[in-house]
């Protein structure tokens, strides 16, 4: 057990750093980063919103951070800038900025910019910019896709490069390389390549 939380916690790490595209050096002051977090629902936590945590946050109801990187667990997670790592929920995990790692929940995943990730969800997965990975929900969207998308709808607002099977329908709105099977409807507006 103790082998697995070390290389849980590595992968984590690692995911971190492929997230990390902002120049965090600029906005950090040494007593913003914290290597813990524990919460019932912000602003009851330790420490507050503002703080940046590399290790572990772990929330009860509602935690909120500026960035996380690490593994997150908890009911709903905001994170306001970026994140990376694990995020393993019961509900919800929402990223303002970039994101690199897993997210896990029950309701939904939303990265508000770009994703490298695996995105696991009851209901939806949602990023708005570029996304390479995969997205296993019953609704997926993503602006630019460069991996798989698995779900009842698959929804890709630009191009497409990869796999997309849906139960219902596959839509990209731009262009698409790679092979689309689904129940009911494969749309692409631009030029498809591939079966």
């Amino acid at each position: 057990m103790k082998k697995l939380c070390f290389i849980a916690l590595a992968l984590s790490l690692t995911g971190a750093a492929v997230a990390n595209t902002t120049d965090k050096a600029a906005k950090e002051t040494p007593d913003s980063v914290t290597p813990f977090s524990f919460g019932i629902a912000s602003p009851i936590q330790l420490p507050g919103s503002g703080w940046d945590v590399y290790g572990l946050v772990v929330n009860i109801f509602y935690g909120q951070h500026s960035d996380v990187y690490g593994i997150d667990c908890g009911l709903v997670t905001v994170n306001t800038d970026n994140g990376g790592g694990i995020y393993a929920l019961g509900g919800v995990s929402y990223v303002g900025g970039d994101f690199g790692g897993i997210q896990l929940a029950g309701v939904g995943n939303a990265v508000m910019g770009r994703a490298n990730a695996l995105q696991l969800s009851g209901i939806l997965n949602y990023t708005k910019r570029g996304f390479i990975g995969g997205q296993m929900g019953s609704f997926n969207y993503v602006d630019s896709l460069a991996g798989f998308q698995l779900g009842g709808f698959n929804w890709v607002n630009v191009d497409a490069n990869g796999l997309q099977l849906a139960g219902l329908a596959n839509t990209v709105l731009g262009g698409a390389n790679g092979f689309q099977a689904s129940g009911l409807l494969n749309y692409n507006r631009g030029e498809f390549i591939g079966a």
